[in-house]
Parts: structure tokens; C-alpha cells; sequence
């Protein structure tokens, strides 16, 4: 207890002496704008369960936050998932891909792996700039087998803790003192009678604590007595500890943030500190991320107590920090959460009807004008025990970001929030310690940005063979997650491709392209390379969240025999789909409307040898004027020969793939004629709207495949199979449980998991899932909006 309040005095004392010493240039705010600069990425990992069984797999979405903007992050692709044992050992280590904020995967459960505690981590490259880890971690249970009544062979150790508000107390006037009780195994023990006693034996304060053994309690201590609490335990068993030093100068706070409209704060101080507010400089710093405020503290001569009343759009979305400061010293600090404004609570879910041996699900979502909604759902029967999640998607972007350590059953704060929850959370922020963010390390560190967003790995090669010096550029071949595309040769034969996104186990291809488009197979020497670094588990993490157990779950699970039929086969998903043969020979990369591509004209092979960029061939219809102003400005503008346009000319909007060329439109020098698959010359401003005054426009759609003058393509490439890449997405399939109505299912079997639900016009999505013949099912819907909103939802279904 002593070692804790040292080192928090010791932390504020170093804070103010680094300071000076070495950012006497820069404010506080300066400082923290500086530190919180590069934007940080905040990760969520939602998971289909929380408890496996052998055979299962651990089906997963995650979801990337940009706390700088709010809005989800599109700055790193490349996820990495890890999962450990309770010892640290990995055992599991796989990269996955993401847009848009959010990637999906699964991880198939081993049959050596054991009884016990596993711990998933995901991280970006990205996260590696940062002293602090701001990787995510979630733990799972793995049970092959029934686990035994937990016997406790060791007593139970309690610890009890005095936390004053603001970080320390302060002699003769008023002090808001924080308190938590727990257990060795981490939980936090409620209790009812607890005491502060005088040096003389005199009972001056009685105090209880709420289910996670924590509160606070107010004391106006002196400097000339000493004070120790004693806490009686529902067994009987007194634990008993001395007060904190007590100081004779500073400045105590107390947050009263129960009031819907305003916050007050309370700054107490003694006779002996108001020589010093007097001559130095106090002000209140408020602060999230790189935002801050500054708020002047101004003192009467002889105020003690100083009072102010802030209006909540003072403070920030979420966790805010609220630092005292004299000068450029921290002296006192305290967590505040406002009201996060971002959450989604008007959504639903319903059983549409039956469907043979499938129902189908609707999910209603709010039609926000511009915002897309990412959902992940768990489907499972009512009252699982295999859902236990310490957290949702609401504190893991929310809270757990600013605090340090774990945090007990953090969701409880983001479930169903009342007045109490709110209290119950301001206790959390008081006990839970300082913020993870110190002034030390925010005074005297600068951003060093060493790593980059990871986006794909870098295919890097050289041609080789007898025609390396006819190859001027290569064609890569749609993947999976990328569209064909060129790939230019230096005068070394070499060639890079810096956005790289290949599947693990898929097959490339490349094809090498002679100047005057011959396609032709190369030989290539290619390396696969990848700037990442992990770092290890971190073993705080491991021992807390090792002693922190789900009191939800029963410890004498009865999983039956056959509890997944051993003569399931899994086949891996097969689509056939006949094309017929126009079908086959629409090859634009985007949909083509009829109109347009009924009137529209194909680009043949004899087009692209005798125009050999698209913009010869627009040159050659004779109804546009074009001023091709290169090299001197490096632009073209396409302007309508019809005559009510000569007096006025009005330059023609020209579209690619259905996106307009807005302002340069020089790319139409050199996008190769072959690259595309129609040309569609509007004289009759079809599809423009209001602007059709224009008088026509140019809409061209660019092939997937480039048209081949002489050769085949297909047959004048190279493949190879890719070692490394993205780990392969497979789409939900059920394991195949021996019997649904089985007890040992309902408690801990798996209905469906939605990684993703496609929303119509109206917000209205449906997504299909086995029928179990179960009466009711819940589903657990974690998500995020494109506008940054957080969504978290339980709800049961009734199936009659």
C-alpha cells in the first residue's frame, strides 16, 4: 500500500521535474498535440463464442477504430491474429485481410491443444510506433473434456486499497477518497462495513462497498493525526491498512458527473497552499487523444475551496482526462466519462419465416442518409454458457483504451446503462488507477513514426530467359482480393508490385506483354516480402486475465459423447453457375446498364491494333473537339462539335467505370485501347440528369482481362503458388452437432455466426440459419457504423 502511493508521488514529482528540465518550450497542450499527432488505431475482436469444444472453430470479426476522426480505420489491410496458451507460448500465428475497417477469419480449434485458457490477440504493424501496447487481447476456453469441481487447495488473499481522488491527500480540507477490495484471483469482493479510525481509537467514517468491493468516502484529514480503515469481511475476517501520506500544501479535486447537463468540480486546499496560488500559474487541463482544453483556475485571495460548474460539451465523447497543472506540473488527475454520443440503439432482429430446414432472420437497422452498418452476429441458443465475453464493442473502443490494466467485467458498464451503471463507472475510474497516457512520457517523447500502415505484402521480381529484354511490362491476373492489372519493368528487368494481396495457397499468374502487346510467358525470379513486426505477449496481460474467471460458467461442464457426430464430413464450398454466352463475353470489371451496352461499342481486336490508346479512337468519331494541351500543362479537354455548343463550348464529362474524370483527363493518353471492353458516345446526355445540357458524354468500362491482339493470354502465363499471404476465409458451415435438443448443445453449441449482413434501402437485411427446433435463440450483434457509430445488441427470439 505504501509502495503504491511512493510511486504515485514519485510518478507526479518526475512529471514536473522532466518537464522543466526539458519541454520548458512547449505547453501541456503543445506537448500532448505533438505526442497524439499520428493517429492510433483502437481493434475489437468479436467473437461467435467465448467457450470451445474439441472440433469446434473459433469464428471471429474484427473491427479497426481510428481515434483521431472517430470513424473506422482504413489505414492498415493486414491484421495479425495470434493465439496463446495460458503460458505464452504461441500457438497460432495468421495474417488476415481487411477493408473498410473490418476482417473476418477463423481459427480451427487443434485436437493437442488442452484444457484451459487461450488468449487471442490481434495487431497492425502500425501499433508498433507506440510505447504503450495498444493491441487488443480477448481470452477463450478451450474444453475437451469435463472439468473437474475447481478445488481451492490455497486461501484466499485479500487486498485492500485507499486511492484519493486526484492522486493524493491533502492535510485540513476536504478529500474525495476512492477504495476497491479484491480477492488474489482478482475478483472484486463486496462488503458492507468498513471503517476509518483516529489515532485515538475514535470511529470517524463508516463506508460499504458495491458488488465489485468498490466506492469512496469523504475526509478532512490533519497533518498531526494519523488514520488506518478497517474492512469486515461477510466471513467474519478484518483486513486492516494505514492511511496515505497526507500532505501539507496542494490542491485535492472532487468530480461530482452524475447531472445529465453540467459537471462540477471541486478544488480543495489548506491555509499553507495560498501563498502559492497567490504567485503561480493553475489551470485545468481536459484532454482526449490529441483535443485538449484549458481552463483557467483563478483563485480569491483566502479561497480555500473553489468550486466550477462545466457543461458537458466541455468534455469529449468518452474517456476524458482532467489533469490539475501549476505551471507545466501535473498535481492532481482524474478519469471522466461523457456521454458517448455514437451508439446505435434503434435496432432490431425477428424471425421472418421457415424455410424446409432453415429460418430466416431479419435485422432492422436506422436509414441514416450516407451510413452503412457492419454487423457480425452469434446465433445461440437461449441461455448458452459458451457466450461470456469480459467486453463489447462499446468499452473496447470506449474505455479500455485510457485505462491501464484489466478491467473486471468491463461490459457490464455498456449493457443496459442506468443511473447506477454511470456511478458505478465513475467509482471504476477513480480506483482503476491514472491514465495509461503519463505527462512524463507525453513531455518527453515526440512521435518517431518507424513503421508504416501495412497494406498487402511487396512482390518484388526480375524477368529472366531469352525474352527479358522483348518484356517491357507484366500482366498480373485477378486474385482474390485484386483486379488484373500492369506492372511496369525498369531497364534492369526488375519490377515491383508495392500493394500486394495475395490469398495463402492461391495461384498467381503473370504474363509478360512485348511492345507491340504480344503476350508471351515469362520467366521470373519473385520474392514475397513483408515489413512486420510482432511483439510478445505481454505477461501482465496473461496473469491478469488468468485470475480474472467467468463466474457465469459452470467449472463441472458434462459435455455428452458425440457431442459432434464423428462421421460429419466438412467438404469445402462448391459453386457451379453455367454462363451462357453473353455471359461469357461481358468482360467490364463494373455492371452495365442495357441501355448503354445495347448501344454501346465493342472494342474488337482490329480497334486496338489500329488505336492504339482509347483516346485515337475518340479523335476518330469526329464529334468532339479536343485540345490537347501537353506538354505544356500535361491536360486534355474534350469539348461537343454539336452546334448548340460552338458559340458556348461545354466541356464533355467522360466516365471510367462509371467514375467521372474530373478536371485532368490525361489518362485517356495512355490507357491502351485493349484495356478496354465498351465505349459508349452519349448524344443524347443519357443518365446525366440535370446536367444534360452538356450535350453528350463519354462513359467508358475497362476490361478485366486485356484483349489479346495475337495470343491467348491464359496460355502465355506463369503461375506460382503462394506460401505466404492472407489466411483463406472460409464461409460459415455448422460442425455438425449430434442432437440439438441435447442439453450439452443448448449450454454450449453454436446455431450460426453472421460475419456480415447486407442491408437494403430501407435497413432492412436477412440472412438465413439452420433450423434446431429450439423454442427460443438469442443473438449477440456487434458493429460499427461507416460514420464511427458502435453497435451492441443482445436479444432473444421467441419461435413459438
Amino acid at each position: 500500500m505504501n509502495h503504491f502511493f511512493t510511486t504515485l508521488l514519485l510518478f507526479f514529482l518526475s512529471i514536473g521535474l522532466n518537464a522543466q528540465n526539458n519541454s520548458l518550450s512547449r505547453s501541456a497542450q503543445q506537448a500532448n498535440n505533438d505526442y497524439f499527432s499520428i493517429p492510433r488505431e483502437t481493434l475489437y475482436l468479436h467473437l461467435d463464442k467465448s467457450t470451445y469444444v474439441n472440433g469446434e472453430e473459433v469464428w471471429f470479426k474484427g473491427y479497426a477504430y481510428d481515434r483521431q476522426n472517430n470513424l473506422p480505420s482504413f489505414g492498415s489491410t493486414n491484421f495479425n491474429v495470434q493465439l496463446f496458451n495460458q503460458e505464452g507460448k504461441e500457438l497460432y500465428n495468421g495474417l488476415f485481410f481487411g477493408s473498410r475497417g473490418n476482417f473476418r477469419g477463423n481459427i480451427k480449434i487443434d485436437s493437442t491443444w488442452n484444457n484451459g485458457n487461450y488468449y487471442m490477440r490481434v495487431s497492425t504493424n502500425w501499433m508498433n510506433n507506440f510505447i504503450e501496447d495498444e493491441s487488443y487481447t480477448k481470452k477463450i476456453e478451450i474444453i475437451k473434456e469435463p472439468n473437474p469441481e475447481e478445488v481451492l487447495t490455497e486461501k484466499l488473499r485479500y487486498d485492500f486499497q485507499l486511492l484519493p481522488e486526484g492522486g493524493y491527500l491533502v492535510s485540513d480540507t476536504d478529500n474525495s477518497v476512492g477504495f476497491k477490495l479484491i480477492n488474489s484471483r482478482g475478483y472484486g469482493v463486496h462488503f458492507e462495513n468498513g471503517y476509518v479510525f483516529d489515532d485515538k481509537g475514535n470511529k470517524i467514517i463508516s463506508f460499504g462497498s458495491n458488488k465489485f468491493g468498490m466506492g469512496k468516502f469523504n475526509i478532512r484529514p490533519r497533518l498531526d493525526k494519523k488514520y488506518k480503515a478497517i474492512v469486515e469481511l461477510n466471513n467474519g475476517e478484518k483486513i486492516q491498512i494505514p492511511f496515505p501520506q497526507t500532505y501539507d500544501k496542494g490542491i485535492a479535486i472532487r468530480v461530482d458527473n452524475m447531472a445529465t447537463d453540467h459537471t462540477l468540480v471541486e478544488f480543495n486546499t489548506n491555509t499553507r497552499t495560498l501563498e502559492d496560488l497567490a504567485s503561480d500559474h493553475y489551470y485545468l487541463l481536459v484532454k482526449q487523444n490529441h483535443l485538449s482544453k484549458k481552463i483557467p483556475l483563478h483563485f480569491l485571495p483566502n479561497e480555500v475551496k473553489r468550486r466550477i460548474s462545466l457543461k458537458k460539451d466541455v468534455f469529449y465523447p468518452g474517456i476524458n482526462t482532467l489533469t490539475v497543472f501549476k505551471e507545466k506540473t501535473p498535481i492532481a488527475e482524474r478519469l471522466l466519462f461523457n456521454s458517448f454520443d455514437k451508439t446505435v440503439e434503434d435496432i432490431s432482429a425477428s424471425s421472418k419465416k421457415t424455410i424446409k430446414d432453415s429460418l430466416l432472420i431479419n435485422i432492422k437497422v436506422p436509414t441514416k442518409k450516407g451510413v452503412r452498418y457492419d454487423l457480425s452476429i452469434s446465433v445461440l441458443p437461449e441461455g448458452t454458457k459458451s457466450y461470456n465475453p469480459n467486453d463489447n464493442i462499446y468499452s473496447a473502443m470506449v474505455l479500455r483504451p485510457y485505462l491501464k490494466g484489466f478491467i473486471e467485467n468491463e461490459i457490464y458498464y455498456f449493457t443496459d446503462i442506468d443511473r447506477k451503471k454511470r456511478y458505478d463507472l465513475d467509482l471504476l475510474l477513480i480506483t482503476q488507477g491514472w491514465s495509461k497516457y503519463s505527462w512524463n512520457t507525453i513531455f518527453n517523447n515526440k512521435p518517431n513514426m518507424l513503421y508504416e500502415f501495412n497494406q498487402g505484402y511487396i512482390l518484388k521480381g526480375k524477368i529472366q530467359g531469352k525474352n527479358k529484354d522483348d518484356i517491357y511490362k507484366l500482366y498480373m491476373h485477378p486474385t482474390t482480393y485484386q483486379k488484373g492489372n500492369f506492372i511496369d519493368v525498369d531497364n534492369t528487368n526488375s519490377f515491383e508490385l508495392p500493394n500486394f494481396f495475395p490469398e495463402k495457397g492461391e495461384e498467381i499468374k503473370l504474363s509478360g506483354v512485348t511492345s507491340d502487346d504480344i503476350f508471351v510467358e515469362p520467366r521470373l525470379y519473385l520474392q514475397i516480402l513483408l515489413d512486420q513486426h510482432k511483439k510478445p505477449l505481454n505477461d501482465i496481460v496473461i496473469s491478469q486475465q488468468n485470475n480474472i474467471e467467468s463466474k457465469n460458467i459452470n467449472k463441472n461442464i458434462k459435455i455428452p459423447k458425440g457431442f459432434i457426430a464423428d462421421n460429419v464430413e466438412v467438404l469445402d464450398e462448391v459453386l457451379l453457375k453455367a454462363k451462357s454466352k453473353e455471359e461469357s463475353e461481358n468482360t467490364s470489371k463494373v455492371p452495365i446498364l442495357k441501355y448503354i451496352k445495347n448501344n454501346s461499342k465493342k472494342i474488337t481486336p482490329r480497334m486496338a491494333r489500329d488505336f492504339p490508346v482509347i483516346l485515337d479512337y475518340i479523335k476518330s468519331v469526329g464529334s468532339f473537339f479536343i485540345r490537347d494541351q501537353r506538354p505544356a500543362t500535361s491536360d486534355v479537354v474534350i469539348y461537343s462539335r454539336a452546334p448548340s455548343s460552338i458559340n458556348f463550348p461545354t466541356q464533355v464529362p467522360v466516365f471510367v467505370d462509371n467514375v467521372e474524370l474530373r478536371g485532368d483527363k490525361s489518362m485517356l493518353t495512355v490507357l491502351r485501347t485493349n484495356e478496354v471492353d465498351r465505349i459508349y458516345i452519349d448524344k443524347i446526355s443519357y443518365g446525366l440528369g440535370a446536367r444534360g445540357g452538356a450535350g453528350a458524354s463519354i462513359r467508358i468500362y475497362t476490361r478485366k482481362v486485356p484483349l489479346g491482339s495475337k495470343i491467348d493470354i491464359d496460355e502465355n502465363s506463369v503461375g506460382y503458388t503462394m506460401e505466404k499471404g492472407f489466411e483463406p476465409v472460409k464461409e460459415f458451415y455448422n460442425p455438425g452437432y449430434s442432437n440439438y435438443l441435447d442439453l450439452g448443445f443448448i449450454d454450449y453449441g453454436l446455431i450460426h455466426w453472421q460475419p456480415w449482413v447486407d442491408f437494403n434501402k430501407d435497413g432492412l437485411g436477412t440472412f438465413k440459419i439452420k433450423n434446431t427446433n429450439l423454442e427460443n435463440i438469442t443473438l449477440f450483434i456487434e458493429g460499427m457504423g461507416s460514420d464511427g457509430s458502435l453497435i451492441s445488441k443482445i436479444q432473444t427470439i421467441h419461435l413459438n
